[in-house]
């Protein structure tokens, strides 16, 4: 079978590697798969106590995948897509940065965007945000909730 195994002193493999699938398993001594190296798909697994993996890499994708002990995508990482993406316990996203953009997003529970920063624009757009800073205000006393700003030449904000 153009295997090999490297076993222990009580017989259980610890090393197995598999010539027609390019795989080499690195076991514990509670023979779970510890790590296992995939040659053909170009992959990684390390695998937590239980079996499962909880940090993948997939060469051919440029792809990184870190994973919570429920089996979900907690954060991900695109090479090729220069992306981010760190995730709820349903496996949703919540922030995605975006390199090539330069763009940050955040969304809420209920996967709304809320918040994007985006670097290549200069913006930082805030949904269902008020702004509550100070500005210096002309004639501040005709100044109502929801009235329209524009900026004066003196650089203080007056009614449009």
């Amino acid at each position: 079978g153009k295997e090999i195994y490297v076993n222990d002193d009580a017989g259980n493999y610890r090393v197995r590697l598999i010539g027609k699938q390019g795989r080499i398993i690195l076991r514990d001594a509670a023979k779970k798969n510890g790590v296992e190296l995939l040659g053909d798909g170009k992959e990684i697994y390390v695998n937590d106590d239980a079996g499962n993996y909880r940090v993948r890499m997939i060469g051919t994708q440029g792809r990184i995948i870190l994973r919570d002990a429920s089996k979900k995508n907690g954060v991900e990482l695109l090479g090729d897509g220069k992306e981010i993406y760190v995730n709820d316990d349903a496996g949703n996203y919540r922030i995605r940065m975006i390199g090539k953009q330069g763009r940050i997003i955040f969304r809420d529970s209920a996967l709304n965007e809320r918040i994007r920063i985006d670097g290549q624009a200069g913006d930082i757009s805030l949904q269902g945000a008020d702004c509550a800073e100070e500005f210096d205000i002309v004639d501040l006393e005709e100044i109502e909730p929801g009235t329209v700003l524009t900026i004066a030449k003196q650089g203080k904000f007056q009614q449009q």
